[in-house]
């Protein structure tokens, strides 16, 4: 049986997976570790340095944030939500923390880690990582991001109670982002959940909708190779490069649903990996480089050779260690813990990624 008309098979649990959506979560996670590994270094030859389009993979991850939580978990209970938004998420961070702690003390001497400085980092709480500059970084730089999510995750857990996830989640960031724009907190906490990309979810949820009642278009898979391209050119435009960054993670999203809704999907077996990995690969991809980076002066590479080495390099090196971790580490303790803590049916589905089929227009 098609849903919708839109050739997509209905299996016998009611649900199915949205494949470009893992697919998403691993150009996400990829584009975010080409942003880093092309930090400039006293070392590497790095032609793209200034490049930052790989931030949209934090937007693109916004993005299916919220498209997540709409199709699969508004019905859910806010405590039982809240739990399985915890083991899946601070388990593996903690983890990843843990060990560039370890990695920077025992072989990196990073000084500026603090016992302070761990403990809010480990409990989500925003800080100035140089009182001097803007930036509000946790000892794992890209827990940053988590801080953000872990708020939307605390909204949206509130719209349960009210039996309104979606439209309390909405209100509430929107109002959150006004009160940013009218006040500009310096304040790291006040910054980070005022913050205009929080945004983000509201278009995920926005998303969701149309997916779930059909109202995504064959034609609005254009979005996706229209959006990819602002994401390419979004340092080269003569608009804000955050905008266009955010409008370009919002097309290939919406761009990517409606052509899997009127059936193509694109079989990539490796892509699909990772996206499985994604949260893996996000967290400890900063260790990979650091690690990278103290074999790869030594090399007798210069100029493009050496980029082009140390590219394949990492991104080799990333995506097997993610790989790796997910399979060893991040899936058996997500499982493991789920079954611990959660009743059956609610532990039943390991990631909350099980997506119910669109209904009919």
């Amino acid at each position: 049986m098609t849903l919708g008309g839109m050739g997509l098979s209905r299996p016998a649990g009611g649900t199915f997976d949205v494949v470009s959506i893992q697919q998403l979560r691993g150009l996400a996670a990829m584009l975010v570790v080409f942003q880093h590994a092309n930090a400039a270094t006293d070392w590497l030859f790095a032609p793209f340095s200034h490049l930052k389009f790989g931030i949209a993979g934090v937007d693109i991850f916004f993005v299916i944030s919220g498209f997540i939580m709409y199709v699969a978990a508004r019905r859910e209970r806010a405590g039982a939500f809240l739990v399985k938004r915890m083991i899946r998420v601070v388990p593996l961070y903690w983890i990843a923390t843990a060990a560039l702690v370890l990695m920077r003390f025992s072989h990196f001497g990073e000084p500026d880690v603090t016992a302070t400085t761990i403990v809010k980092s480990l409990l989500f709480v925003p800080y100035r990582y140089d009182l001097s500059s803007w930036h509000v970084y946790p000892v794992l730089v890209p827990g940053w991001s988590l801080n953000i999510e872990m708020f939307f995750y605390l909204l949206f857990a509130v719209g349960l109670l009210l039996r309104r996830p979606a439209w309390f989640s909405t209100i509430a960031i929107v109002v959150a982002v006004t009160i940013g724009i009218i006040t500009h907190p310096e304040d790291a906490v006040p910054f980070t959940y005022t913050r205009a990309i929080m945004l983000e979810f509201v278009v995920g949820l926005g998303i969701a909708w149309a997916y779930e009642n059909g109202r995504l278009a064959r034609w609005m898979g254009a979005a996706l190779p229209a959006g990819a391209l602002l994401i390419l050119t979004s340092d080269l435009l003569p608009l804000d490069d955050a905008l266009t960054r955010a409008l370009g993670g919002i097309g290939v999203v919406v761009g990517a649903l409606a052509l899997e809704a009127h059936g193509t999907r694109l079989k990539a077996r490796l892509a699909t990996m990772i996206g499985d990995a994604s949260y893996s690969i996000y967290l400890f991809h900063v260790m990979v480089l650091m690690l990278i980076g103290r074999v790869m002066p030594h090399l007798p590479l210069h100029g493009w050779p050496q980029y082009l080495a140390f590219m394949v390099m990492v991104f080799a090196s990333v995506t097997a260690a993610g790989y790796l971790i997910f399979s060893l580490v991040e899936k058996p303790l997500t499982q493991a813990l789920r079954r611990a803590v959660l009743r059956p049916p609610e532990a039943a589905s390991l990631f909350d990624d099980a997506i119910p089929a669109p209904q009919q227009p």
